[in-house]
C-alpha cells in the first residue's frame, strides 16, 4: 500500500512539474479563421488535460490555458475566409517554402494549382499574381511573424518560463521562422510539437513530427519531411488527411503521438 501510495504522490509531482514554467501555444494552419483556429486549439486543450494532466481537478487548476498564436488567413487577423483571403494564404506558404529552399520561383503555378485546382490559370494569371503577391505577401507575412514574438516574448519568454509551441501545417513554418529569429537566450527555451508539417525541418534540426502517409496535403509539397504515420489502422475523418481535428486527432497513432510528444517536450522543458 506504501508503495502505491508514493507512486501516486510521484506522479502528481512530476505532472505539476510538467506544467509549471511552460506556457502551451497552438499554432494553426492555412485557411482558418479565428473561430476555426480556436476550435482546434479547444480540442487541443481537451488532450493536454486527459492524457498529461489525466482529468485531475487540483492539476487543471493549476494549469495554464493553451494560448492561440494565430496564422491569420488574408491581411489582417480579423479576416473572414473569401477567396481572396485564402489566395493569400496560398501564396504566402508559397514564399515562406521558397525562403527555406524548398520551392523555386517555377513551383508558383503549382502551388496555385494545388489549392484551386479546379480553376483555369494561365501564364499570363501567374505572372500577374507572382507580380501582385510578391512584396505584399512579404509584408504580411512579415507583420504576422513580428506579432507572433512579441507575443512569445512579452507574455512568456521574458518571464523566465518556457515555451512549447504545437503547430499544424503552415503553422510549422511561422514556427521555424520564430525560432530562427528569436535571441539565443530564447531559442533554448522554444520548443515545436510539429503536426503535419510543409517544412523540411523542426526548428534548427531533425526533432520528431508527425504527418500522416495519407495527408495529401503535405505530400504535393517538394522536400517535406517524410510523412511517416499510417492511417489504416484507425482511419480518418477527412479525405485529404490533413486537417488538425479530421485527420490527426481523430486517427489514433497520430492522436498518440501527438501527446506522447508534448508529454516528452514538457519533460525537456
Amino acid at each position: 500500500m506504501k508503495k502505491i501510495i508514493l507512486l501516486f504522490l510521484f506522479s502528481w509531482i512530476f505532472a505539476l512539474n510538467l506544467i509549471a514554467g511552460t506556457d502551451i501555444y497552438f499554432g494553426n494552419g492555412v485557411w482558418n479563421d479565428k473561430k476555426g483556429a480556436r476550435i482546434g486549439m479547444a480540442r487541443l486543450e481537451k488532450i493536454v488535460k486527459k492524457k498529461i494532466l489525466e482529468n485531475n481537478p487540483e492539476l487543471i487548476a493549476k494549469y495554464t490555458p493553451i494560448t492561440l498564436s494565430f496564422n491569420w488567413t488574408g491581411t489582417g487577423p480579423g479576416d473572414s475566409l473569401s477567396i481572396e483571403t485564402k489566395m493569400q494564404d496560398v501564396i504566402e506558404t508559397f514564399y515562406q517554402l521558397k525562403d527555406s529552399g524548398q520551392l523555386d520561383e517555377s513551383s508558383l503555378f503549382r502551388v496555385i494549382e494545388l489549392y484551386l485546382s479546379k480553376n483555369l490559370i494561365n501564364v499570363a494569371l501567374l505572372e500577374l499574381l507572382d507580380e501582385i503577391y510578391a512584396e505584399n505577401t512579404r509584408a504580411i507575412n512579415g507583420a504576422n511573424l513580428v506579432e507572433m514574438i512579441a507575443s512569445y516574448e512579452n507574455n512568456t519568454l521574458a518571464t523566465g518560463d518556457k515555451v512549447l509551441l504545437v503547430a499544424h501545417s503552415q503553422g510549422n513554418l511561422f514556427g521555424n521562422e520564430v525560432y530562427d529569429n528569436l535571441l539565443s537566450e530564447y531559442q533554448d527555451k522554444f520548443q515545436l510539437v510539429s503536426v503535419g508539417t510543409p517544412a523540411n525541418r523542426v526548428l534548427e534540426s531533425d526533432k520528431p513530427y508527425t504527418t500522416l502517409t495519407c495527408d495529401i496535403v503535405i505530400g504535393a509539397i517538394p522536400g517535406h519531411l517524410e510523412a511517416k504515420m499510417p492511417c489504416s489502422d484507425n482511419g480518418i475523418a477527412d479525405p485529404t488527411g490533413h486537417e488538425f481535428v479530421a485527420s490527426y486527432l481523430t486517427n489514433l497513432n497520430s492522436l498518440n503521438e501527438i501527446a506522447e510528444n508534448i508529454k516528452k517536450y514538457l519533460e525537456l522543458c
